[in-house]
């Protein structure tokens, strides 16, 4: 009997932005750091050689960090933006 062994798929950039692009962003590799996008807006989810060693699951991992770090910090301030807007 032959043992079942999960082969792993780690990502390659074509495979990453695909990754993303499928959950509705795209992506950018500026300085070697994998930058997930959307609008006007952009959150860091790795390093680029990191990559080679993660699988999509990871990679979703990383932006799921990432989108919750960015609301932790900015969730505060857009009741401070929309009350200076209103004041216009």
């Amino acid at each position: 009997m032959q043992d079942a062994v999960e082969e792993q798929c780690f990502l390659t950039d074509i495979a990453a932005r695909a990754v993303l692009k499928e959950q509705g962003y795209d992506m950018m590799c500026p300085f070697g750091h994998i930058h997930a996008m959307q609008g006007n807006q952009q959150w860091h989810l790795c390093m680029r050689d990191a990559l080679a060693t993660m699988d999509a699951t990871h990679l979703l991992a990383c932006l799921e960090d990432a989108l919750c770090f960015s609301e932790k910090i900015h969730g505060p301030l857009l009741p401070l933006v929309e009350t200076l807007s209103a004041r216009g």
